[in-house]
């Protein structure tokens, strides 16, 4: 009999302790599992005798134990020596017969090195084969070398970036910054924030679309048709636009790139946001490995798509038209994920399409995080703007919705919500008969978190209107007005602003307000709106409104589904103001990304000099001790009616 070989029937349970390697996991290796707080290692169901440390034949009463369910498998693990893993535990998915694989398993902020799983073959033989000069164990995650900026510095610099390493950057004199000034690198291998970038403020047509971490990349001329092509370091792949196209509205073809290490995943909140708006509308969604799918091998199922709506739309001549109606996204499930087969057959635009999860636990999550929006409301964006309040939009939330029901999600950490509080001037049915099926003025809500938030340099509150802090930022000296604010931040025709838009990532889309002579007709575009029977624009757009959107005097970017509730800001003396909350748009044009206004698109957002009063009333309450009060300007001015 072959002992220690795959295809044998063995059962035991794998080693743990301290070791040596390079950032791998030593002593105590053991962090809480799924479903079991404990902190222990997992105990075998066989009683004591499963707890050795070397194989022993499974007994027809002990036979069971091999198939539990996956939440219970890690508690009966099989064994041989040189496929052990140090700091971990694995899985088998058919026991030990051909074709099962076994999968490693490591805590929090590490990974299986060198294989993440095996694949048990005929000929009792594991693929990849152990190897006595790379044992196998738990190793640290890195994330891609953030040093690839241009015109700037990277702090600290290191040869390596591990989990909750943090980064920041600063530009050289002369070159303007964009992107996220500080980053920490997380425990899916992936950076937060957006890629940081140091603009030469030159006459190009496009913005720089900068670097992504890990990458090179090969075109420095950013006018119409110029091209920029992206590839990954060695031990990365590229995920997104290979090559990216200026166009002539200014803006890039394609989504930015980013270098996948192959332990790097997609976590359920990334799906939810990115995926989670194209639930609302018909769409293919695939789950594969490549190797070991869910679902059948996934090639022919892409073509028997596409062959059905090519017959769907004949009336289209040009068949790339024809696929304009079809999305297909791609979600890459396991250890072992053939993504090089897998991305090119995704189809459609706007945002993307192919994911990596790291388990189908993980699908499970991003799912029920979509399903939930139908108990809460939707998916939208929020500011920080104290330690203990986050600012977003009404529309947010449906009616009776409990603080209990809501997941927050602040710097990639589960925050528990203690408050829902709405504007009380908020009532989204209140114009239905004047022609208006949603009014959104007032669409303004606090959320009070349950414990404070605590502030360090890479997280901080944004300035908000009427209040010290940002008079302090506009350098305002002795005592300052709201009116003085307001002059100072919104003093142009064509005010310049920005607001963060998330999918996988937060990236900032750039607007312009039109204010004073160029208001009437922006707002007059809301007529448009399938909700609006109205003839007068300014029985929906109320002077709470900001005006967005267009493609004159410059092509505005839009808000898409999960952008609600988001800051709209402006960067003075390196300072981040909020003016604004993105509310409402007349089209919905995007399910996410970086999409361009039409000529009649316009969205609208909630000016904060506006509703003052009501953010006064809930962040300077005295009577309480939960939370310290913020400081406002006594010259506040009322709610507009």
């Amino acid at each position: 009999m072959k002992c220690f070989e795959c295809g044998d029937r063995m059962v035991g349970t794998a080693r743990w302790g301290p070791h040596g390697g390079d950032r791998s996991v030593g002593t105590d290796p053991w962090g809480p599992l799924r479903g079991d707080s404990s902190g222990e290692p997992p105990h075998s169901p066989l009683g004591s005798e499963g707890l050795q440390h070397g194989p022993r034949l499974v007994s027809e009463q002990e036979e069971h134990h091999r198939f539990l369910p996956p939440k219970d498998r890690h508690r009966a693990l099989p064994v041989r020596r040189d496929v052990q893993i140090a700091g971990g535990y694995y899985t088998l998915t058919k026991g030990l017969d051909v074709s099962s694989q076994l999968i490693y398993h490591c805590k929090k902020n590490f990974y299986p090195y060198p294989a993440l799983s095996r694949l048990c073959q005929f000929g009792n033989k594991w693929k990849p084969l152990p190897s006595s000069f790379f044992p196998q164990r738990c190793r640290e995650v890195e994330c891609p070398d953030p040093d690839v900026l241009e015109y700037g510095t990277v702090n600290p610099a290191q040869e390596k970036y591990f989990a909750n390493n943090k980064t920041t950057y600063e530009c050289y004199s002369g070159y303007t910054q964009r992107g996220s000034e500080s980053r920490v690198c997380q425990s899916n291998g992936k950076w937060s924030g957006q890629t940081p970038i140091c603009s030469r403020g030159t006459e190009d047509h496009c913005a720089d679309p900068g670097i992504p971490a890990g990458a090179i990349r090969s075109g420095n001329i950013f006018n119409i048709g110029d091209e920029v092509e992206y590839m990954c370091s060695s031990n990365l792949f590229l995920v997104g636009s290979k090559k990216r196209v200026c166009q002539q509205n200014g803006h890039w073809t394609g989504i930015e790139p980013t270098c996948f290490y192959k332990h790097t995943y997609d976590t359920s909140m990334e799906v939810s946001e990115a995926f989670g708006s194209s639930l609302k509308e018909s769409l293919t969604a695939l789950k594969s490995t490549g190797g070991f799918n869910t679902g059948g091998i996934p090639g022919p199922t892409v073509e028997q798509i596409k062959d059905l709506v090519y017959k769907n739309y004949r009336g289209i001549p040009d068949i790339e038209k024809r696929y304009d109606h079809l999305d297909i996204y791609i979600f890459g499930i396991g250890a072992s994920i053939y993504d090089s087969d897998l991305q090119p057959l995704t189809t459609g635009t706007g945002g993307r399409h192919y994911f990596r999860l790291k388990d189908l636990f993980n699908l499970d999550k991003a799912f029920d995080k979509i399903i939930n929006q139908d108990k809460v409301g939707e998916t939208c964006l929020g500011s920080l703007i104290s330690q203990k309040f986050v600012l977003t939009a009404a529309h947010c939330f449906k009616f009776g919705v409990l603080a209990e029901d809501i997941s927050l999600e602040l710097n990639s950490t589960d925050r528990d919500v203690k408050r829902v509080i709405l504007h009380p001037k908020y009532d989204i049915n209140s114009r239905q008969s004047l022609g208006v099926k949603e009014f959104y003025d007032y669409d303004v809500a606090l959320l009070e978190l349950a414990e404070d938030v605590k502030l360090d340099i890479y997280v901080r509150p944004i300035c908000i209107p009427c209040t010290q802090a940002t008079s302090d930022a506009l350098k305002l000296v002795g005592v300052s007005t709201c009116l003085q604010q307001e002059e100072q931040l919104l003093n142009s025709q064509y005010e310049k602003m920005s607001f963060l838009s998330k999918g996988t990532s937060l990236f900032v889309k750039n607007v312009e307000a039109k204010r004073g002579e160029a208001r009437p007709e922006c707002i007059a575009q809301a007529l448009h709106s399938p909700v609006i029977t109205a003839k007068d624009p300014e029985i929906a757009v109320t002077k709470n409104f900001l005006c967005t959107g267009g493609v004159s005097p410059t092509v505005d970017h839009i808000a898409c589904n999960g952008d609600s509730g988001g800051a709209v800001f402006k960067n003075v003396n390196r300072r981040t103001i909020q003016l604004a909350l993105v509310s409402w748009g007349s089209q919905n044009l995007c399910k996410s990304g970086l999409v361009d206004s039409n000529a009649t698109s316009r969205d609208f957002h909630i000016n904060l000099f506006r509703v003052v009063p009501f953010l006064e009333e809930h962040l300077i309450n005295d009577d309480q001790d939960d939370f310290e009060p913020m400081i406002f300007l006594q010259s506040a001015p009322a709610d507009s009616d």
